[in-house]
């Protein structure tokens, strides 16, 4: 299951960021309070045994494009990631 993520799966996404690309304690920090909000980021969830495990992850950052003198807003993907135990299962592809 795809949702969008909230307060209760933030450090989810904090911890599998962190799991993937290792990321310093101090980028971590700066990343996940000046780019990261709940809004924008999708987690996809692996129903294991009756209980949901947030797998893989992410950010959609809004970003306006400038193009031929106007501009239009976009969002770019930032932080795409998966567990390293549920890849090639197709939750990312």
């Amino acid at each position: 299951m795809i949702r969008f993520a909230d307060d209760t799966t933030r450090q989810q996404v904090y911890n599998m960021w962190k799991t993937v690309f290792g990321d310093s304690d101090e980028y971590m920090e700066i990343y996940f309070r000046e780019k990261y909000r709940n809004e924008n980021t999708l987690i996809y969830f692996d129903e294991e045994k009756d209980k949901e495990k947030a797998v893989s992850s992410l950010q959609m950052l809004p970003f306006n494009f400038s193009f031929h003198g106007g501009e239009i807003p976009i969002a770019y993907f930032s932080g795409l990631c998966t567990l390293p135990e549920a890849r090639r299962k197709g939750f990312m592809g």
